[in-house]
């Protein structure tokens, strides 16, 4: 079958936060579409959406799958299942950015940046890693290629984005009501409010269907890195609307100075690296493309010479739309942008 020059493409949960960032992307970036449906629950019924000057609705059902080239699912993971099952009994292409089957073997792990990870004709679904994973990936890797990597160690900063729309909802909510002095309620989003405070997410939305946030991060990590390594991942809620920050503490089977590895990640694609002295912010860093890093220092728990501490930051659901529509622009067209 020929590849079409236009694509007809739905967004499943297109009025989420990774659905809206993918939808002003598909316009940002110009992917080469006809027809774009965008489909969210019952309760986005009235809403539109914004896109090449049009106001579209959107829609609770999708057309007929077989009006359709291609599906990105930006739904919650429970809530992914049921259409990536329709998409596969459709043979409709589907990208699976709610990381809903991201842990099974058999479903190919995405990533844009890395050719080994690339979509090909053949697969019919793909998945995108846990947002984290997208700012951790390629810091990691461009070290083990320079040094090797003996093991890792992140301390991760979610913020309420990462448990989608509902997540910052829940936190406007609860952050409003504690100015107001006013009760809080548990929302459904988090296992205990979050406004000012600050508590493990392992058990957290956006873990897939293992509901183990840390497992999660670290199976994506293994399989992506080229040579995996003892790699351990701590997850926390911390009350930020958006924005990811990590602390990661590396060490290095070769000898590795924190200027070599400032040197090492500049020319690594996709990440910008601060001024000595400097470190990006986790709000500086919503809407941008790249993975800041900063403050890169000695670790002196490991062997002189062996051990960094580096800070990250970025937005993890930028990359995640972003990873996935490149994704989709390798399988259909052969090449990234």
């Amino acid at each position: 079958m020929s590849t079409p020059e236009l694509l007809r493409v739905a967004v499943i949960g297109a009025t989420g936060t990774v659905g809206r960032e993918l939808i002003a992307l598909l316009q940002e970036r110009r992917f080469p579409i006809q027809r774009l449906v965008p489909v969210a629950s019952e309760g986005s019924i009235g809403q539109e959406v914004e896109f090449l000057g049009h106001d579209l609705a959107v829609e609770t059902e999708p057309p007929p799958l077989a009006e359709l080239d291609l599906l990105w699912l930006c739904t919650p993971a429970a809530a992914a299942v049921d259409w990536i099952r329709l998409a596969l009994r459709s043979e409709l292409a589907c990208v699976d950015l709610a990381g809903a089957l991201a842990e099974r073997g058999e479903i190919p792990l995405g990533l844009a940046a890395s050719p080994s990870r690339a979509w090909s004709p053949e697969q019919p679904l793909i998945a995108g890693p846990a947002g984290p994973v997208l700012l951790l990936a390629p810091v990691l890797s461009a070290l083990a290629e320079r040094a090797g990597l003996a093991r890792a160690q992140a301390t991760i900063l979610e913020s309420a984005s990462s448990a989608g729309r509902a997540g910052v909802e829940a936190l406007q909510e609860e952050t409003l009501g504690l100015f107001q002095q006013q009760e809080v309620d548990v929302s459904e989003v988090f296992s205990k409010p979050l406004a000012f405070d600050c508590f493990p997410s392992a058990d957290a939305p956006g873990a897939g269907l293992t509901g183990d946030r840390e497992a999660q991060i670290e199976s994506h990590l293994a399989r992506l890195l080229s040579e995996p390594a003892p790699l351990g991942v701590t997850a926390l809620r911390v009350p930020t609307f958006a924005g990811c920050g990590i602390q990661l503490s590396v060490e290095t089977q070769r000898p590795l100075s924190a200027q070599e590895a400032a040197e090492t990640l500049s020319k690594a694609p996709g990440i910008v690296v601060s001024d000595e002295g400097d470190a990006p912010s986790t709000r500086g860093t919503i809407g941008s493309a790249d993975v800041g890093v900063g403050r890169i220092r000695p670790d002196p728990s490991v062997p002189e010479g062996h051990g960094l501490r580096l800070w990250l930051a970025g937005d993890p659901v930028r990359l995640a739309a972003i990873n996935g529509l490149e994704l989709a622009r390798q399988r259909f067209f052969r090449t990234g942008r």
